[in-house]
């Protein structure tokens, strides 16, 4: 199949608009080949690639013609800027540390030629033409991801050309541990987010024939994204607003809610007392709105799953199945793996007889917008809900005072906890607050274990190593929750095969 996208660029400014459009879809392992005689422009591109990784359009990238790399490391991803143009021999290449830079960066290589016996899986061979002085004809051939990458970058530009953005300034947006991208898009006085979320399921199937995904109850498109937006605004919350739509093919536009995301305000020492009430409130609120006998809204094109046993099941077996050979450096004995899976049985019976609302399943701080010019539940600006199901109360609350992404102290979690409970008494929302208090701790534990598969799994099968870091943290929230009386046989099997290392 010949994937070959062939381009036109008029002026240097076009080409460093190509360059910057295809450094957003840049990851970990990416070989990038420039090709072209000299002076065709390959270093200008090479430039505006860097700059654009390094959100700095005054960051200087020095040619590598005599030192043969140079290397970034203060950029969006690790790169290295190779020029093998007076390369001779293979060793010179393999002494430059090419095969090194592609473990944890990417590599932008000048003359790829010259090792033409390499065969990186993933890579965009850029062919580039001196047509005029000012006009260059750029050939783009992808290779493993980058056959799918150059597919979206062509429908992601044909889209915002129809919705009238064409011309806009698209930026990198940094997104989560999903399939979803994001792009900040700007047209002079006029900003929004492109969400680029193509159909697909996570993975094969797995148990009676659902993939991952289906089982847990992950939205595999954008479609029930579009409908919780429509959910929420008649609940007069702040999701973003949708400019346009082409979900058969997996494209929003979407309100850009602003810069102040709670967990970079959080990380800048803002005092956050106001906002996290504030997110208590939305959740006191939709308490409020979504229990008897108020009628939840209709949504006519979306039906919400129920949380159910075979969902909060499949996500804790991330753990045995990541978690535990990342730790241990094996699998799990069956009888181990069958003991935990038990202790787990009677926790969902708990859950099944809990009241039942929308869950948004990842109210914390990477998702919340703090909008101060709005007023009361409004101010909160909601991402990242296209996950919702009808699930416990208590699961979004802990969401939030348990946050995977930031530290919560444990003074700090029973202060917003005490908060809840002060608002939602004023309301009609008939809760009990024992039954309350352990579907909190029982889901908090089940969500502590599945991110601590997760990370796991983002780590050793996708290569996203990142996410490590945060499993300290992961722990002293399982931790919390396993200290509950009514879960201490789930607390003896950590203790015993998977204890908190100090």
């Amino acid at each position: 199949m010949n994937n070959d996208v062939e381009l036109i660029t008029n002026s240097e400014a076009e080409t460093h608009q190509l360059a910057a459009e295809l450094s957003n879809y840049a990851g970990v392992g990416d070989f990038f080949g420039l090709t072209g005689d000299l002076g065709a422009g390959k270093s200008v591109f090479a430039r505006a690639f860097l700059q654009t990784l390094a959100s700095n359009q005054h960051l200087e990238v020095p040619s590598p013609t005599f030192t043969l790399v140079q290397t970034y490391g203060d950029l969006r991803l690790k790169a290295s800027h190779f020029d093998l143009y007076r390369i001779v021999e293979k060793s010179e290449v393999d002494e430059l540390g090419l095969d090194d830079a592609l473990i944890d960066g990417i590599a932008l290589v000048e003359w790829p030629d010259r090792i033409a016996e390499y065969h990186f899986t993933d890579r965009l061979m850029i062919s580039i033409d001196d047509v005029s002085p000012n006009t260059r004809k750029f050939t783009l051939t992808g290779h493993g991801q980058w056959q799918q990458k150059l597919e979206r970058w062509r429908a992601s530009a044909a889209f915002l050309q129809k919705a009238g953005w064409g011309s806009a300034r698209r930026r990198f947006l940094q997104g989560d541990a999903s399939h979803r991208r994001y792009e900040r898009i700007d047209d002079k006085t006029r900003h929004c987010i492109l969400m680029d979320m193509p159909h697909r399921s996570d993975g094969p199937a797995i148990r009676d024939g659902k993939s991952y995904s289906s089982l847990a109850h992950l939205a595999e498109g954008v479609k029930p994204f579009i409908t919780m937006t429509k959910g929420l605004q008649s609940l007069d919350l702040s999701p973003p607003q949708i400019f346009a739509s082409q979900p058969d093919d997996g494209f929003l536009l979407l309100e850009d809610l602003g810069a102040n995301v709670y967990f970079d305000m959080a990380a800048n020492g803002e005092d956050m007392t106001t906002p996290m009430r504030a997110a208590i409130d939305v959740l006191v609120h939709m308490s409020t709105r979504l229990s008897a006998p108020h009628p939840a809204p209709e949504l006519s094109d979306h039906i919400i799953p129920i949380y159910d046993r075979a969902a909060l099941q499949i996500e804790i077996e991330l753990l045995p199945d990541w978690y535990w050979p990342r730790l241990k450096g094996k699998a799990i004995a069956d009888n181990d793996r069958t003991e935990f899976l038990e202790l787990w049985q009677p926790l969902w019976q708990h859950l099944e007889h809990c009241p039942k609302i929308w869950t948004l399943r990842d109210y914390h701080s990477p998702n919340l917008i703090w909008l101060p010019e709005r007023q009361g539940v409004a101010r909160v600006g909601l991402l990242d809900y296209q996950d919702t199901v009808m699930g416990a109360p208590a699961y979004d609350l802990m969401s939030l005072l348990q946050d995977a992404r930031r530290d919560v102290t444990a003074q700090e979690e029973a202060q917003l906890y005490a908060y809840y409970w002060q608002q939602l008494e004023r309301t009609n929302a008939d809760y009990d607050r024992d039954d309350f208090d352990f579907a909190y701790a029982i889901l908090g534990a089940q969500r502590a274990t599945k991110i601590l598969g997760i990370f796991a799994r983002l780590a050793d099968r996708d290569n996203k190593p990142l996410y490590l870091a945060h499993m300290p943290r992961v722990r002293i929230y399982l931790e919390r929750n396993l200290q509950h009386a009514r879960l201490q046989p789930l607390k003896r099997w950590f203790d015993n095969h998977l204890p908190r290392q100090t």
